[in-house]
C-alpha cells in the first residue's frame, strides 16, 4: 500500500514560528487594557522611595523683631534697674547758735561761727564750712549733741593776754587746763566732772553753759 506525503506550505511554517513570540510580547505589555507601571518606582528617575517631609525633628526659626539681629532675642524695652546710692544729706546735731542777745538753731550738719568780743558785741552765724570761720567754731553745745557718750569740749587759746575759745567739739575727754566741758544746766545729773561740778553760764561765750 502506498502512502502519500502531505506537503506543508512554507507560509504556514513561518506563521507558526512567529505566533508564540508575538503572543508573549502582547501578554506582558498589556493588562486590562492599561499599561503596566511599576508603582514602587517614582517617575523622573528617582530610585528612592517616595516620602513626605512632615517637618518633625526639624529646627524652627525663632521670631526676630525687625532690625534685631540678636538671634531670636526679643527686646522688651524694659528699663534695667540701676542702683543709686540715696542721698542722706548733711549729718550732725542741730547746734544752738547763740549770743548774749540772740539764739537760733543751725540745720543738721552746719556749724555756728561766733565772732567778736563777748564784752562788747558778738555775732553768731550758721555756716556750712568751718574752715571759713574766723572766730569760734561751735559743733556742739552740750553732751546731747555728741554720739557714743562723748562730751562737748571747748578748747581755749590765750593770745596777748586774751583768752578765747577756738572751737567746741565732741571728744572723749577734756583735760581741764586749756579745755572746758560745756553742759546743759537743765540736765540732771550734769555731764560735769568732779574738778568742775557746777554747770553755769559761760563768760566767754554768752548763751552757752560750761562746767566750772
Amino acid at each position: 500500500m502506498s502512502m502519500r506525503r502531505r506537503s506543508v506550505s512554507p507560509v504556514l511554517l513561518l506563521l507558526a514560528a512567529v505566533a508564540p513570540a508575538c503572543g508573549g510580547a502582547v501578554g506582558s505589555s498589556l493588562l486590562d487594557g492599561t499599561r503596566e507601571v511599576d508603582a514602587g518606582t517614582p517617575q523622573g528617575g528617582d530610585s528612592g522611595p517616595a516620602t513626605r517631609d512632615s517637618g518633625a525633628g526639624q529646627p524652627v526659626d525663632a521670631w526676630t523683631p525687625p532690625g534685631d539681629s540678636g538671634g531670636g532675642v526679643i527686646d522688651t524695652g524694659a528699663p534695667v534697674d540701676v542702683f543709686t546710692q540715696p542721698e542722706t544729706g548733711p549729718t550732725g546735731p542741730a547746734v544752738v547758735c547763740a549770743t548774749a542777745n540772740s539764739s537760733q538753731t543751725c540745720a543738721p550738719g552746719q556749724i555756728c561761727c561766733i565772732t567778736g568780743d563777748p564784752q562788747n558785741v558778738q555775732t553768731a552765724v550758721c555756716d556750712n564750712d568751718k574752715q571759713s570761720c574766723q572766730g569760734t567754731v561751735v559743733s556742739c553745745a552740750t553732751q546731747a549733741d555728741c554720739p557714743g557718750g562723748q562730751i562737748c569740749c571747748g578748747s581755749q587759746q590765750t593770745v596777748n593776754g586774751v583768752t578765747i575759745y577756738t572751737d567746741l567739739s565732741c571728744a572723749q575727754s577734756c583735760n581741764g587746763q586749756n579745755q572746758r566741758v560745756f553742759c546743759d544746766p537743765n540736765q540732771q545729773p550734769s555731764a560735769c566732772p568732779q574738778w568742775a561740778p557746777s554747770c553755769g553760764p559761760s563768760g566767754l561765750l554768752p548763751g552757752y553753759s560750761v562746767c566750772q
